[in-house]
């Protein structure tokens, strides 16, 4: 019985230092076509995305009111990366959920990378949707540090890969 009250004490108190966190949309950064080249069945993508929902459910701890896209490249190989874009003018400590996420087995990619973002409101922070025709998807500030100087535009997203994950 001791055992079961402290067990229910610790649930209790995790619950409270955990972000009240909501997944407000996936961004898919490339055409249908191009996805299912690289992924093949689309059921891979969305038990690979799943996965990654059950890591963050538990793992953002900011208090604040926060809009986070936690940004997602596949590469052939098993490899994998995140980044994270951020409403607060800093961006707070994310290497945890980061390690934790670039853990999960990545799905077989082929013929070149596979890039998508979960967009996450915490603690109240509402995402506004973009004006018709006006959708961006989230880059992160890396991403362009890094192509910084590059003449022409890049193509989102294969033309960043090569300057923020060089093979």
């Amino acid at each position: 019985m001791k055992s079961l009250i402290l067990f229910l004490a610790l649930f209790a108190a995790s619950t409270l230092f955990a972000a009240s966190a909501k997944l407000s949309n996936v961004v898919l950064y490339q055409p249908d076509g191009v996805m299912k080249e690289r992924i093949g069945d689309v059921k891979t993508l969305a038990a690979y995305i799943q996965k990654i929902q059950i890591v963050c459910s538990t793992s953002f701890t900011s208090e604040d009111s926060e809009g986070v896209d936690v940004v997602v490249v596949l590469k052939p190989g098993g490899q994998s990366r995140v980044w994270f874009v951020s409403s607060l003018a800093k961006l707070p400590d994310r290497s945890k959920l980061k390690a934790a996420i670039e853990a999960i087995a990545v799905p077989a990619v082929s013929s070149g990378p596979v890039v998508f973002a979960l967009s996450y409101d915490l603690n109240g922070f509402t995402h506004r949707l973009p004006e018709a025709g006006k959708f961006q998807p989230p880059i992160p500030a890396d991403w362009s540090e890094k192509a910084k100087g590059v003449k022409g535009p890049l193509i989102v997203p294969d033309g960043f890969i090569p300057y923020v994950w060089p093979d």
